[in-house]
């Protein structure tokens, strides 16, 4: 059948949402975000945690920007004073640091909100990272003001979406090896505008709903194990955890015990030894925070089989 103009196959529905920060721009993905207002702010120097994904660093560099590591204390707040007209990146690690972030009052503060999708922009800018929280192949969020009024060519993301379509038909556990591939394809992407396709998928999620299940999973594993975590957190209003971040002495005794029940962790941040090398506070986060999951996917029930898995 000849094509034309009426017909022809019908496009994934878009839905009726915002981006929940907007005004916005909004990026092919968080770290190119972060490009963008170093890119146009001309910035040439920038603090950056030490506990962070080496994206980051990488990505500042990319912008002919030099990176300064710094430590944090026990309490994730930064373990250095800032020069004053120094501009600062600080994290709201797991979702759960929004009280550190607004406690912070260094002018030039750059928010990396990647793990922390629902939470205000603060400081003169946040980037964020929605993939993270929801089933789409990529993108970022830019908010700042003014905002930058370069022009971006728009990204394509149909190529990097085996995983979801993968996940979608046979399970998250069989998606891994697309998730792998399709996440290296994020590597090295030119700043961008964000895709038509993570844009229409984005526009269409149910952003309470998720809020509202992690926020309760999130008590229940706190519930359950706060006596035993050594991180105590203490969520700001609009925090809404990726993870629930478990700090234990004895970590590699912790994940043998989830493995052992089929629960499987990540592990925030491989290969960043080198820039830990002289930030002992960070280097024991990355080794000895276990991240437990509490996304949407799951309920009461998952988590305290996964209390259990922790405490047996």
């Amino acid at each position: 059948m000849k094509r034309t103009e009426t017909g022809g196959c019908l496009p994934i529905e878009k839905g009726q949402n915002r981006f929940r920060h907007a005004p916005a721009v909004l990026t092919n993905t968080g770290r190119n975000a972060l490009r963008l207002f170093l890119r146009t702010r001309r910035i040439t120097k920038l603090f950056v945690p030490a506990f962070t994904c080496p994206v980051v660093p990488r990505s500042v560099r990319a912008e002919n920007a030099d990176v300064v590591f710094y430590d944090l204390n026990e309490d994730f707040t930064p373990a250095l004073v800032f020069p004053k007209n120094a501009y600062v990146l600080y994290n709201n690690w797991f979702g759960v640091c929004g009280k550190k972030v607004r406690a912070i009052s260094h002018e030039k503060l750059i928010v990396d909100a990647a793990q922390a999708f629902y939470a205000g922009p603060c400081g003169e800018a946040t980037v964020y990272s929605p993939r993270k929280f929801f089933g789409i192949p990529d993108g970022g969020a830019l908010v700042c003001s003014p905002l930058p009024s370069l022009s971006l060519e728009r990204d394509f993301s149909y190529d990097r979406a085996q995983h979801l379509l993968t996940a979608a038909d046979l399970g998250s556990d069989k998606a891994y090896d697309a998730f792998a591939e399709d996440e290296d394809a994020l590597n090295d992407l030119p700043v961008l505008k964000m895709s038509r396709l993570t844009e229409t998928m984005l526009s269409a999620v149910d952003e309470e709903t998720v809020k509202r299940k992690r926020t309760e999973n999130f008590a229940v594993l706190n519930a359950a194990l706060g006596k035993e975590n050594s991180l105590v957190p203490d969520l700001a209003n609009d925090d809404v955890p990726m993870v629930y971040p478990f700090l234990t002495d004895d970590p590699i005794k912790v994940r043998v015990k989830l493995l052992k029940a089929g629960i499987d962790t990540a592990v925030y941040w491989e290969g960043i030894d080198e820039q830990t090398e002289k930030a002992p506070i960070s280097r024991r986060f990355r080794r000895d925070i276990v991240p437990l999951p509490l996304d949407q996917r799951y309920g009461r029930d998952d988590m305290e089989r996964i209390a259990d898995a922790v405490l047996s």
